[in-house]
């Protein structure tokens, strides 16, 4: 900590670029928060988390509007016109779907939601192409703030369960290690995508052993819940990313590859000891999380997810059921599919789940193959944050064939992010300008407005009434005391109650 301290106050370019770069600061600062504190005292962390989500938005779009450095550039200018007219055709697919929906509310809030995440990356990648070197180092160093505060969260957790528990006779439970998620799967997400980010500082920094021991505490810490959390979706994902990441860059990704083999080795000793070991040796009755051999290549009703998605989809083809109508009480395992392309299938018609497949299929090949070219030659501090980028990139498109990584709160943020990020580093690669990138001035800004404004009021009946909507399904729900929730745009997923 203190040599975090330390770099942030004697880096003065640190806090020009989260000052000229409004949509990355927003979107840093909520990541902060969304992991650390309920600042709305929702009803749930979920719903707190969405609430935050939706003032971020809101605040990027009141500043785009209002005019800044970015607002030089426009969408239009960001991607080849064939991939434009992806977009242009699925999301006109869509709003189609929209309009003969059976609640088109909650179809124009998905559509909308949906679309507000790719003007907010666009945004973020003008503001990473304008001013990227300082922006790089901003989002490692506050993703790795945002890493310790959760960190210390759940060692105070630990701590409390042994200080107070014992006062009531609890024992040693692994889900508290958790907080601020309404099922540790969703953590699982924001792990995939941040863990191959944290041992970065001590990539740069790490001048000693003692200096790369410190730094490595945090990512050390995040393998330990890691393994605790027993998400088998952040392990393949996490996998099938750092496989990217070597294919991609070869010998040039054993120093991260290495840090973070010696990070995971430390996180399994922390497990050992800390949750396997410590309840045991104090006599205390523990809950865990890790599977057995049959639970563990189990797809634990993802299979039945599926099947009926298909069986849905082979019922309305070509325009599905309506955005975010897979939540309409169509099953009560889950309130999406559990795979990005059937949901989009399912909700949106198979036309437009292929254009947007087709869409990030190219973003993905275009950032790897970019990165594969670049890599050979980029300097020794630049190359290990485009492999961590990839790894992290690819493990999310890889969980999000598993798991709802484009449904929640804080992992849609993140993803838009660092999809922005990888964005504004293709256009670097490939030569374009960092000052008007083509199209109007206003078209991004104008565009992102109006689609906040959309979410905004098309959420707004349940926004001002969580707590109400709640109870009224704890009161009428037929399981029982304590209702299962589904979580989708809330954390009661089901619509359109």
């Amino acid at each position: 900590m203190p040599m975090l301290m330390k770099y942030l106050y004697s880096n003065s370019g640190f806090f020009s670029a989260l000052r000229g770069s409004p949509a990355t600061s927003i979107l840093l600062v909520y990541l902060v928060l969304a992991l650390t504190v309920d600042l709305f005292g929702a009803p749930s962390w979920h719903d707190g988390q969405r609430l935050l989500q939706l003032t971020a938005f809101l605040l990027i779009a009141l500043l785009k509007i209002s005019g800044s450095r970015a607002s030089e550039a426009a969408g239009a200018g960001l991607m080849p016109k064939t991939m434009r007219w992806c977009l242009v055709f699925a999301f006109g697919l869509g709003l189609v779907s929209v309009f003969l929906a059976q609640w088109p509310r909650w179809a124009l809030l998905e559509w909308a939601m949906t679309a507000a995440l790719f003007a907010v990356a666009a945004v973020v990648a003008v503001e990473f192409r304008l001013n990227h070197a300082a922006l790089m180092r901003c989002t490692v160093v506050v993703a790795f703030i945002a890493a310790l505060l959760y960190g210390l969260k759940s060692i105070w957790a630990y701590v409390l369960m042994f200080a107070v528990g014992v006062d009531y006779g609890l024992g040693f439970d692994a889900q508290e290690l958790f907080p601020g998620f309404s099922n540790v799967r969703f953590f699982g997400h924001v792990q995939t995508m941040l863990l191959p980010l944290l041992v970065l500082p001590a990539l740069w920094w790490g001048c000693t052993a003692l200096q790369r021991t410190l730094w490595l505490i945090v990512p050390s810490l995040w393998w330990a819940l890691a393994i605790a959390s027993g998400t088998r979706g952040s392990w393949v994902a996490l996998l099938v990313g750092m496989t990217a990441a070597l294919v991609a860059a070869r010998l040039r990704a054993w120093p991260w590859l290495r840090l973070q083999m010696i990070s995971m080795l430390a996180g399994a000793v922390l497990y050992a000891i800390f949750v396997l070991g410590v309840p045991e040796w104090l006599a205390r009755p523990a809950a865990f999380l890790h599977r057995d051999s049959a639970d563990l290549v189990s797809l634990r009703g993802r299979d039945l997810l599926w099947g009926l998605s298909l069986d849905w989809l082979a019922v309305h083809p070509w325009l599905g059921l309506g955005p975010m109508h897979f939540a309409g009480r169509l099953t009560e395992l889950a309130s999406h599919p559990h795979n990005a392309v059937l949901q989009w299938a399912v909700e949106w018609g198979a036309p437009a789940a292929a254009l947007l497949t087709l869409f990030f299929a190219y973003a993905g090949l275009r950032f790897f193959w970019s990165a594969r070219r670049r890599l050979p030659h980029l300097p020794e501090a630049d190359a290990p944050v485009t492999i961590a980028l990839l790894a992290a990139l690819t493990g999310a498109a890889a969980q999000a064939m598993v798991d709802g990584v484009l449904v929640m709160p804080v992992s849609q943020s993140l993803l838009v992010l660092l999809a922005g990020w990888s964005w504004a580093w293709c256009l670097a690669a490939q030569g374009a300008p960092a000052q008007g990138l083509g199209g109007s001035r206003w078209r991004l800004p104008v565009l992102l407005w109006v689609l906040i404004v959309i979410v905004v009021a098309c959420s707004a009946p349940e926004a001002l009434n969580l707590q109400e909507r709640l109870e009224d399904h704890m009161r009428n729900y037929p399981g029982g005391p304590h209702p299962r929730m589904l979580p989708r745009f809330w954390i009661h997923g089901w619509i359109p109650d």
